[in-house]
């Protein structure tokens, strides 16, 4: 029998499987969230999305009857929705109301170093010098792709920083996942994360029904799709992937986010990219693939569920 190599497992390619799902969904969010704004005000946007998503979640787990999370996780579980649902979107709505959609996800791509750096001092995930390797290469197609877009602008200094703060948070988010995977699902985790999001998005709530009213129905509908797709698919997918893979390995690949923001800008928008963008893009997906057949050995490895 020839023994299946690490990344060809059935559980590492369930796991790249879901990485590429949960990529594209968080890429298609960035525009979206640009044309919900036109619509809604930032705080609106994150809790109508997160309450589609909550109600959604709430019709399955009616019919499959959904254990509840043991209370002495709640104060954790609180943090991570906290950091990962609440603090993410706010900061990151209120950065695209200045800052493009294309450049906000390459600023959101800084979240990988955050990763890499937090799994390795917390979670004692050995980083290969080719894992290292790949994530610089990476950062550095980022780079090329935000000059090419020209530096930002000093009045934009504030929703920058807010958005770099989100990647933060998206970060630390991540990685506390990985603590409680030991004891739930990804669906269940995802849930649970989601609905406590949720209900701490509900004081920064203001007039969602006049807005709605006002609201045209590309904005509405554009909320809908990020309750749907990036809110449910996506943060499900990525529970999944942390599930299977090192918490550094899967950070890096989202490099792609940026470059998957461009490519559906392209099609859907008739955003056609730069030569620099392009060039970006290319060394950005050198690194990806770089990091995607490093060798990684991590305790966490075993959270197979």
């Amino acid at each position: 029998m020839i023994a299946q190599t690490p990344l060809l497992g059935s559980d590492n390619f369930r796991g790249y499987a879901a990485i590429a799902l949960a990529i594209t969904s968080w890429a298609a969010a960035f525009p979206a969230i640009r044309l919900a704004l036109e619509g809604y005000s930032p705080n609106n946007v994150a809790f109508l999305r997160y309450l589609i998503a909550s109600i959604i979640l709430a019709g399955y787990w009616g019919v499959r009857s959904i254990p509840l999370p043991d209370k002495k996780d709640l104060l954790g579980l609180t943090g991570i929705s906290l950091a990962g649902i609440t603090f993410y979107n706010l900061a990151l709505n209120f950065g695209e109301l200045e800052v493009p959609a294309s450049t906000a996800s390459f600023l959101i791509a800084s979240g990988p170093v955050w990763i890499a750096i937090l799994a390795s001092k917390f979670l004692n995930e050995e980083i290969s010098l080719a894992g290292w390797v790949s994530i610089l290469l990476s950062l550095s197609g980022v780079a090329v792709i935000s000059f090419g877009k020209g530096f930002v602008s000093p009045s934009l200094l504030l929703p920058t920083l807010a958005i770099l703060g989100a990647a933060f948070a998206q970060s630390v988010y991540s990685l506390a996942q990985k603590y409680y995977l030991k004891r739930y699902k990804p669906f269940q985790l995802t849930t649970y994360v989601i609905w406590i999001g949720t209900l701490f998005l509900i004081p920064f709530c203001r007039n969602p029904l006049i807005e709605f009213n006002e609201a045209s129905f590309l904005a509405t509908g554009s909320v809908v799709f990020l309750g749907i797709v990036p809110s449910i698919f996506g943060y499900v997918s990525w529970t999944y992937a942390l599930a299977k893979i090192p918490a550094s390995k899967a950070g890096g690949f989202l490099y792609l986010l940026p470059v998957g923001s461009m490519l559906i800008s392209w099609i859907f928008l008739g955003e056609t990219p730069s030569k620099v963008s392009f060039w970006g893009g290319l060394i950005v997906l050198m690194g990806v693939t770089l990091l995607g057949i490093s060798k990684q050995k991590s305790p966490n490895e075993c959270l197979q569920s």
